[in-house]
């Protein structure tokens, strides 16, 4: 099980592993109440995908995977709990493209730097991967990884400004969505081969 602090106003969030349930009507149940409107934004279609617990069908965003990221929307502070595994025997984690420009990605696993699993997202602390060994998948060659801009968002930091600026030597965070600016077309994708790990 793994929780997500949701602040008052915009959230910036990720599902780190497969989901045993991935339906967003299921994900968000129990805070549907405080959640006003959950987005995703597609790249590779150029289009955003939105979510509201109310009740009408006319939501193109029916489920969450990993390695996406999420923003969402909330009336007052909560907490999302999910449950799932980062590898099971009958699901892997999926794979995403991504397109030359904006991507919002979301960080694979609930590991820390230590190799010990993390149980909840509460800010941007760095306890995980550093950013270049989690998109290790992007870009061709070790020098040239494929992206050159990578941001995460918290609330709490409004004002002065809630967007946090990583380096590639940074640590990402279980639970944290990205903006990550792509130099190419590529995959991203879990990876565990890193040699600056």
């Amino acid at each position: 099980r793994f929780a997500i602090q949701l602040n008052k106003k915009w959230n910036l969030i990720s599902i780190p592993y497969v989901l045993f349930d991935n339906s967003t009507d299921d994900i968000f149940a129990d805070v549907a109440d405080e959640v006003i409107s959950v987005w995703s934004y597609d790249a590779f279609a150029k289009r955003w995908r939105i979510y509201t617990p109310d009740n009408v069908s006319n939501d193109d965003l029916t489920s969450l995977e990993a390695g996406v990221g999420y923003w969402v929307l909330v009336r007052n502070a909560t907490t999302l709990y999910i449950e799932g595994s980062l590898f099971s025997p009958a699901v892997t984690p999926p794979s995403h493209p991504v397109v030359l420009g904006w991507n919002l990605l979301g960080y694979y696993g609930n590991e820390n730097e230590n190799g010990t699993a993390m149980y909840n997202y509460t800010g941007p602390v760095g306890n995980g991967k550093l950013v270049v060994c989690s998109l290790w998948s992007l870009g061709d060659s070790t020098l040239d990884k494929g992206y050159s801009s990578v941001f995460t968002y918290w609330e709490p930091l409004n004002p002065p400004d809630p967007f946090v600026l990583l380096t590639s030597f940074d640590r990402m965070d279980a639970g944290a969505g990205y903006w990550v600016f792509a130099t190419e077309n590529s995959t991203y994708a879990p990876t565990t081969i890193c040699p600056y790990a």
